[in-house]
């Protein structure tokens, strides 16, 4: 018993070393393991936490949008097709079906309430968006802004990019093991490190029959380290235009950036949310203590410098899968170039790292993904004169790494599960 203790105080330690360093799903993960769940019931606690229930009756729409088609048709020239450039082969589609893009089928559930608890956050979203783009300056209210938030963090987890990480990650952890289990058992003569193997398995568990539904709830257990963001409307007062992709909510951190930090998270100091919702509208939830965007009683920034929108397209692009999306006529091939040329330099490389013996003699390898930076450069974005002034050298990972409400996150987290 000892021996598996260790081998799931190991895993654990793994779980928050990538919350802390990646931020992606992961905190999910770790509450798992808090309270000894394996995979499958940790779905089910997905499932339920997303109101979602055990009926049997298969999903109606076979076809499931990672990214939503409503969406999409806000950079559709007749709401039907879209622009589409795979920047992999450089394949540029001027008119591409929104019925059949960025979907995949039964991608989610073949559970018709996931279909609805979707639906119905979409039919929210679409009404907030509209207003957004027909009336970009007007403030919203506090019900509104929630639903934004909302939708933004369940679109940054739902797509298949995210859906990847969390089946990447799973057997990432798995093969972490092998050599652990081979060692112990080439010892032990099989019993013991077989028995194991076993035993550790068993919490494990199976991957997740949906990755993306694990994803999605999982960003919405850890939604709550997002509040403390501050948000502005981006109004695009140039004659260039936003693009969107199929993962269209990116992460950014120019402050982490700065300082020449390898990852960051979602509760990271210095994060940056970035969300095109049109050509000519964007979001952006940014963290308040570090940055300053615009005049501070206004709910929208103006961008009036081409090379703004040329930077955040750029980001959006380094954030996709693969896939960008655009309103026909709106961009130039020369453009689409240029993006695909920095997209195949950011790609983030593996990089490996051993870490503290499990068994005698015996070490594990594993593999983490630095976050993305592409080295973006805002004109409407200013930091702060508290972190402006902090030099890389001086950089504190204790001090300066998290923001304060996913410090307490944390805490409580811990505390509650001692």
């Amino acid at each position: 018993m000892a021996a598996i203790a260790r081998v799931v105080a190991f895993i654990h330690t793994l779980f928050l070393s990538s919350v802390l360093r990646r931020g992606y799903f992961v905190c999910g993960i770790m509450v798992m393991f808090k309270k000894s769940l394996p995979w499958h019931a940790i779905c089910e606690l997905a499932s339920k936490s997303m109101i979602m229930t055990t009926q049997k009756k298969k999903a109606e729409t076979k076809n499931q949008h990672y990214v939503p088609q409503f969406y999409l048709r806000y950079f559709s020239v007749d709401k039907k097709n879209v622009g589409a450039y795979i920047l992999e082969s450089g394949q540029n589609i001027p008119s591409a079906p929104i019925k059949s893009q960025a979907s995949r089928d039964y991608f989610y559930s073949d559970n018709i309430e996931m279909e609805k608890v979707l639906s119905n956050l979409e039919a929210c979203a679409k009404k907030v968006l509209d207003k957004i783009i027909a009336a970009p300056t007007e403030p919203l209210s506090k019900e509104d802004k929630d639903t934004l938030f909302d939708f933004t963090v369940i679109q940054l987890g739902r797509t298949e990019v995210q859906a990847s990480c969390v089946k990447q990650w799973y057997e990432q952890r798995v093969r972490s093991l092998s050599d652990v289990f081979s060692q112990m058992s080439t010892d032990t003569g099989g019993d013991q490190g077989e028995s194991l193997k076993e035993k550790v398995l068993h919490l494990i568990g199976e991957p997740p029959p949906f990755p993306a539904v694990y994803s999605v709830a999982a960003h919405e257990e850890i939604s709550d380290i997002m509040r403390d963001l501050s948000v502005k409307i981006l109004v695009n007062k140039t004659d260039k235009s936003f693009i969107t992709s199929d993962n269209p909510v990116a992460k950014y951190n120019q402050f982490m950036e700065r300082m020449r930090q390898e990852a960051y998270n979602l509760g990271a100091r210095g994060l940056q949310i970035f969300f095109p919702l049109s050509p000519r509208i964007g979001v952006m939830y940014y963290d308040p203590k570090c940055y300053k965007l615009g005049y501070k009683k206004r709910e929208y920034v103006e961008l009036n410098q081409g090379k703004d929108i040329d930077e955040l397209n750029k980001l959006t692009s380094c954030n996709s899968g693969g896939l960008l999306y655009y309103y026909h006529g709106t961009i130039s091939c020369q453009g689409f170039v240029a993006l695909s040329k920095v997209w195949r330099k950011i790609i983030p490389k593996p990089i490996e790292w051993v870490v503290r013996d499990l068994y005698p003699g015996k070490s594990i390898l594993g593999v983490r993904y630095p976050s993305m930076f592409c080295k973006l450069s805002l004109s409407f974005i200013k930091e702060l004169p508290l972190y402006k002034a902090l030099q890389p050298e001086d950089f504190d990972c204790q001090k300066h790494r998290l923001r304060s409400l996913a410090v307490d996150y944390l805490r409580a987290l811990y505390s509650g599960s001692a």
